[in-house]
């Protein structure tokens, strides 16, 4: 007795599709590019802007392994045509076991204003 053509057309398709599923692991890529504004933040408008990067350090770095950094950004237009921005980030460095990590507020900077 021989097999009906569509089961094993649907078997020659779903073998290497399957094989793919199960050897897919995690994909690794850039941070999206952003493309801003550049004009002023709107009058009386709070602007907030929070990302998080996660690095695995070189081996050079030893023995910091992993890097996390979270940076807050905030723009705000007290009046017309005046921008006031803080923009400032938070390190956590994870080491190997037996070091201690550590974490913190990074420098504070782009403390400052714009206007149009």
């Amino acid at each position: 007795m021989t097999t009906p053509l569509w089961k094993r057309t649907c078997i020659r398709i779903a073998m290497p599709v399957l094989a793919l599923i199960l050897r897919a692991g995690p994909l690794h890529a850039q941070m999206p590019f952003y493309t801003d504004d550049p004009s002023v933040t709107p009058t009386k408008t709070l602007h907030i802007e929070i990302f998080d990067e996660y690095d695995g350090l070189q081996s050079c770095q030893f023995p910091a392994e992993r890097q996390n950094t979270a940076n807050f950004k905030v723009n705000v237009s007290p009046w017309n045509g005046l921008e006031l921005d803080l923009d400032f980030p938070y390190l956590t460095i994870e080491r190997a076991a037996g070091f201690e990590g550590s974490h913190g507020v990074g420098d504070i900077d782009d403390v400052g204003n714009r206007t149009e």
